[in-house]
């Protein structure tokens, strides 16, 4: 589903993506979902993007807006700091955005990554997207 690295394994992996454009999404800095939006809208360089969860999935999922074909999104320093159910929506809308059966190009390909600190740290949020993603089947 996602990528979970520390710092030192990210910079290892990240010498072998050849052919891949980069969004690095720095999380340290994200408190709301306005700054999780107004961040993909920086780094994916778009003329316009609205400050809501469904321009998110136009933009990962509408090959007119998407100028990439081949993503990896990074999450430096963990998940963003927004309440369950915006983190949860948001996981939603990322982990849709690896499956093909969503995408009208399949030649879009995504990966999900999520940087920490440490193993320790990158267990805690493997467990905590767990939980949220459990949840959300059951909803």
């Amino acid at each position: 589903m996602f990528l979970f690295l520390t710092k030192i394994e990210y910079q290892e992996w990240q010498n072998h993506q050849e052919g891949f454009d980069f969004v690095v999404i720095r999380t340290d800095e994200i408190n709301t979902v306005e700054k999780l939006l107004e961040a993909y809208h920086e780094r994916l360089q778009l003329p316009y993007m609205g400050r809501n969860f469904n321009s998110l999935w136009d933009v990962l999922f509408d090959p007119f807006w998407m100028c990439y074909k081949r993503v990896i999104i990074v999450h430096k320093y963990g998940l963003p700091d927004l309440n369950d159910g915006d983190l949860r929506t948001y996981l939603n809308i990322l982990h849709r955005s690896i499956d093909n059966k969503y995408k009208p190009d399949p030649n879009i390909s995504f990966t999900i990554v999520f940087v920490t600190e440490n193993d320790s740290a990158k267990v805690l949020i493997q467990k905590q997207i767990e939980m949220l993603m459990q949840d959300e089947t059951k909803s």
